[in-house]
């Protein structure tokens, strides 16, 4: 029972956190903050043992997005989002997402590129890059922003999916 209202309430938190995010572009911390909290209490329904695995769940699941937050890559609500899903959802589910999630902001980014007509000067600044030339040397490219927010429902959805054995 209680991972069950675990799963829907890591799919509502994702929900509201899309829609904020995509007219927003944040994640509100009225949303992150509970859901972390509740996280925590339903593990701790299933007793320490419970507690500990959502509390490792948050740990593990924030250490990329705090590495990318950290470079100015992610924002926090993002952040938060994602530690939220590794207190409700555990380590293994919760980093099965948070992978799904990457590869569809990924393709997301990818197709971003190609519509605004960015993809070569991103690929040539890659190839400057990759050749060993420094960031001032490299050829410039704009800076987008991308709502990470319905990648991680994306990313969810996929995990839960793949957990039943749908996929």
């Amino acid at each position: 029972m209680v991972m069950t209202l675990q799963l829907v309430a890591s799919l509502l938190v994702c929900l509201i956190a899309s829609v904020t995010d995509w007219r927003t572009y944040r994640i509100p911390n009225w949303l992150t903050f509970p859901a972390l909290g509740a996280g925590l209490a339903m593990g701790a329904v299933g007793g320490g043992q419970g507690f500990v695995a959502a509390l490792v769940g948050t740990l593990v699941c924030g250490l990329v997005p705090i590495a990318l937050h950290a470079a100015g890559a992610m924002g926090g609500g993002d952040l938060k989002l994602l530690m939220s899903l590794g207190a409700l959802l555990g380590v293994r589910l919760g980093l099965t997402a948070e992978l799904y999630a990457f590869a569809a902001a990924s393709l997301w980014g990818l197709g971003s590129w190609i519509v605004r007509g960015q993809l070569a000067s991103v690929a040539r600044r890659a190839i400057a890059l990759l050749a060993g030339k420094s960031l001032s040397e490299a050829p410039l490219i704009e800076k987008t922003s991308l709502r990470f927010a319905p990648s991680v429902l994306v990313g969810v959805t996929g995990a839960l999916i793949g957990r039943m054995g749908v996929a």
